[in-house]
């Protein structure tokens, strides 16, 4: 077996999340086992939101053979991304460590299937603030909209898919549409959708707000939403 293998790194020993202009993750050379190297157990890294951005991943141990993991993938931490944690050690102490987009599986076959940095990561939200109405309300970011460009968006509600926008929108008044458009799993499930004025001197609204109450979530802080919104 070769010394190193290529992998997608989210984390390092420093303990920084590798991050460009919301695309995460680094391609680099990963020890193996010939090179002290060895797998130190599989995680889900979960996106951690703050205003409509993954400002960190927290990351839970998950065992790959187990069947319930499937379970938590889809439901629990819907957006999770399969990791596996590689130390590499000299002389018995850890030289080095590395967060790999992948499982302790390809790592010991010796590939890892991602080789490009990850876009579009879903963002996790808790459903927790509460406006003066007393109503619990969630507000995610807009991305800048490109010459040619669509918003597309898909997400979970408490681990069940919404409906996908993957037809994707030329504005944000098309999009909002959507996601004000009822019936079956739709995301008036999460709240009534609105945009906020439009920032002083921004040119465009920045962010969407869903506002629960009269039959729509939950409006008791319990929902936890996952988006990925993203223009292409």
């Amino acid at each position: 077996m070769a010394d190193y293998i290529s992998g997608i790194v989210l984390q390092g020993r420093d303990n920084d999340i590798f991050e460009k202009k919301g695309v995460y993750g680094l391609l680099q050379e990963i020890a193996t086992t010939s090179n002290g190297g060895y797998p130190s157990g599989d995680f889900l890294a979960v996106p951690t939101t703050g205003y409509g951005v993954t400002t960190s991943f927290t990351f839970i141990p998950y065992d790959i053979n187990d069947s319930a993991a499937a379970y938590i993938v889809a439901k629990e931490n819907a957006g999770a991304i399969p990791c596996v944690r590689v130390i590499q050690t000299s002389a018995g102490v850890t030289a080095n460590w590395w967060m790999v987009v992948g499982t302790s599986t390809q790592y010991i076959a010796g590939t890892f299937t991602t080789q490009t940095p990850i876009a579009n990561v879903p963002n996790v939200y808790n459903v927790v603030d509460v406006n003066s109405g007393g109503d619990f309300f969630v507000t995610l970011g807009i991305p800048t909209l490109g010459g040619g460009q669509k918003f597309y968006i898909n997400g979970y509600l408490n681990g069940v898919a919404l409906t996908s926008g993957s037809a994707g929108f030329s504005s944000v008044a098309a999009l909002l549409a959507f996601l004000n458009t009822g019936g079956g799993n739709t995301w008036e499930n999460v709240g009534i959708w609105s945009t906020p004025e439009i920032p002083v001197g921004s040119g465009s609204y920045t962010t969407l707000t869903a506002t629960q109450g009269s039959g729509h979530g939950a409006n008791n802080g319990t929902d936890v939403l996952v988006v990925t919104l993203y223009v292409a």
